[in-house]
């Protein structure tokens, strides 16, 4: 039985590799954009073979978004939202609720090996691109 979980645990890491090696958006990818209130925020996205995570933080504000994501065609994807954060806006008069999409799809591209371009395909008339450096 040890055998065999060690087998297929090999199997799995190895069509884990061999996914990374087709897909060339997994990593680990970086970029720098305005927040809400127009502070610098550093956003960090990570792609493994199968799911993402993307996180911004700046020193007004953080958020995370994650869960699985599907190729969809030659320069777009979709991904759906199955973590998210922050899940309420609160106030000095309460709380409220953050109803985030169940999913975003997007359009990309690459500038070369390290540059990853992001347009979310809500602004397709009006492009609103996020340009991401590969993470060394």
């Amino acid at each position: 039985m040890k055998k065999l979980s060690r087998t297929i645990t090999l199997f799995a890491l190895l069509a884990g590799t061999g996914l990374a090696q087709n897909n060339p958006l997994v990593g680990v990818w970086q970029a720098t954009v305005s927040d809400a209130y127009g502070n610098p925020a550093k956003v960090e996205l990570v792609f493994t073979p199968t799911s993402f995570t993307q996180s911004s933080r700046s020193s007004a504000q953080q958020t995370y978004e994650a869960g699985p994501y599907r190729i969809l065609g030659s320069g777009m994807l979709r991904w759906y939202l199955q973590q998210t954060f922050p899940n309420q806006q609160c106030s000095t008069v309460g709380c409220s609720p953050i109803y985030w999409p169940p999913s975003e799809g997007f359009f990309y591209r690459f500038i070369g090996a390290n540059t990853l371009q992001m347009n979310p395909a809500a602004c397709a008339q009006n492009p609103c691109p996020l340009t991401y450096s590969r993470a060394h």
